[in-house]
């Protein structure tokens, strides 16, 4: 029997360990699951997880030139709101900065980085790569709120289902058109849910010359963006043979566009957006995103869904997203996570699809908030943007490699060349190029 002196001990000891684990939740470190309504914000944990309240800088390489202004409504911000101790830094591409690259040569290497989806080859051979399930499997990160054909495709980058980043920036094609021209020539607006068929007939209508003025009816952008709701992609990752031969449609499409007198385009060699929005010679064009443009513009345009072929009904085909992606390098995984937490969440964006962004969000409320704040934007057909899925193709390392060669060759069917001669072709560039790329 322990005596009665024994026992009262043992229970101060008990109070005192208490007391100090009550106050180690204190002091150095915090909750940070909540908004400051006191409620979980979309995303976050659905169990409290403490965060060190150290005061943290994270660097954030971009690819893309992120403006100051974007950066700090859509990152710093929200993330100050949230967690105070966390700051950011941002690099950009071609700004003066070193490329990724480059900082992985001197050590150097960011916290967080951002990337198009469609190409993070150069990343993944630099070994910066980190997987990032553990992460949202420790913060419960509900990933069924993102849209899962583009976590799939970031997954396409491992072998092993890991997940190398998280995406937060998407995109869509549309068809957009000048309303002024189609009165001017007395003809029908385009419509949702077209094919392509009836697009091309639309643009034989539309092309015309009046006053000595040559007008088309439509720039499809190049056969790669014709090709992209097709689904494959410029070489199979497993043979490394070029998949051309399945973009065949897409060339007939693109041969049927041409051959509308008075369609084709003066440079060929660039996707020039300036006759459809300056000369408002063009009555159509499709391409990706480009709401902001109007803003500048006194056009009198809409928007419809992206023409579609019949045997792959409901996509706008493949037009890009961005991932938040946390290197292996960093020494704050956990605040970087943070990061990609606030900047997933539904305010940030909501926000962000108000002004015209497109989310990666499943969420039809975020979705319906397209373009929101943009007065220039009222009254036009929206839903256009979100109504197709996007599409994704295989991906490659050699992509890059592959995609000059396709449309340099594509380009030579505006003077001429049958399709299956510029396919042929194609087929063995691509197969030199990575005949050469071996040798090396």
């Amino acid at each position: 029997m322990f005596g009665k002196r024994f026992i009262v001990l043992l229970a101060c000891c008990l109070m005192f360990s208490l007391t100090l684990a009550a106050c180690g939740t204190g002091g150095n470190q915090a909750t940070a699951t909540t908004k400051g309504d006191g409620k979980p914000s979309a995303g976050a944990a659905k169990e409290q997880t403490t965060v060190k309240n150290d005061p943290v800088e994270l660097t954030i390489f971009s690819n893309f030139p992120e403006t100051a202004d974007n950066f700090d409504e859509e990152f710093v911000k929200p993330v100050k709101a949230k967690y105070p101790n966390i700051s950011l830094k941002l690099i950009t591409k071609n700004s003066g900065h070193p490329t990724i690259t480059e900082q992985v040569a001197t050590g150097d290497i960011p916290d967080i980085m951002i990337a198009s989806v469609l190409n993070l080859y150069e990343f993944q051979q630099l070994g910066v790569f980190k997987d990032m399930t553990p992460l949202v499997k420790k913060y419960k990160f509900d990933m069924k709120r993102i849209d899962p054909a583009i976590i799939q495709e970031m997954k396409t980058y491992s072998d092993k289902g890991e997940l190398y980043g998280v995406p937060f920036v998407a995109n869509f094609t549309a068809l957009y058109y000048n309303k002024d021209l189609f009165d001017k020539f007395g003809m029908s607006y385009p419509k949702d849910n077209m094919m392509w068929d009836q697009v091309v007939d639309l643009t034989r209508k539309v092309t015309r010359t009046v006053d000595g003025i040559q007008y088309r009816g439509l720039e499809p952008e190049n056969i790669i963006r014709l090709a992209s709701p097709l689904g494959y992609g410029f070489i199979d990752p497993k043979t490394n043979k070029s998949l051309i031969e399945h973009w065949k449609p897409a060339y007939e499409l693109l041969q049927k566009i041409i051959a509308i007198p008075g369609n084709a385009p003066a440079k060929v060699k660039k996707f020039d957006k300036d006759p459809f929005f300056k000369d408002k010679t063009v009555a159509m064009i499709a391409t990706t995103n480009m709401i902001s443009r109007f803003k500048d513009t006194d056009m009198n345009w809409d928007m419809v869904t992206y023409p579609q072929y019949p045997d792959h009904k409901g996509t706008f085909g493949v037009a890009g997203g961005r991932p938040l992606m946390i290197s292996a390098n960093s020494k704050h995984p956990d605040e970087a996570f943070r990061v990609v937490e606030s900047v997933l969440s539904d305010e940030v964006q909501t926000m962000r699809s108000r002004a015209g962004k497109v989310t990666t969000l499943t969420s039809l409320n975020v979705l319906k908030a397209f373009a929101a704040d943009l007065p220039y934007v009222k009254g036009k057909n929206i839903k256009a943007s979100y109504a197709l899925k996007p599409g994704w193709r295989v991906l490659s390392e050699y992509d890059d490699i592959a995609n000059p060669i396709v449309f340099n060759h594509s380009v030579e069917m505006y003077t001429g060349t049958d399709i299956n001669t510029v396919i042929r072709e194609t087929n063995d560039e691509i197969a030199k190029a990575l005949a050469d790329v071996d040798r090396k």
